[in-house]
């Protein structure tokens, strides 16, 4: 066997850069989703403060 091979062999599970690549990749889904539902939220919690605003 050659030592590529028998480098290849030994490695087991996930390496750092598989973690890294995995951590970037849930980072820019967390940004995606608070980016859509950001405005959302944002826009519901204005509504209901001129709601109560309305009523005191």
């Amino acid at each position: 066997m050659s030592k590529a091979q028998t480098l290849l062999s030994k490695t087991r599970g996930a390496t750092i850069v598989e973690y890294a690549m995995l951590i970037i990749a849930v980072m820019f889904i967390a940004a995606a989703t608070f980016r859509v539902l950001g405005t959302k939220v944002k826009d519901n919690a204005q509504k209901s403060t001129d709601e109560i605003g309305k009523t005191s």
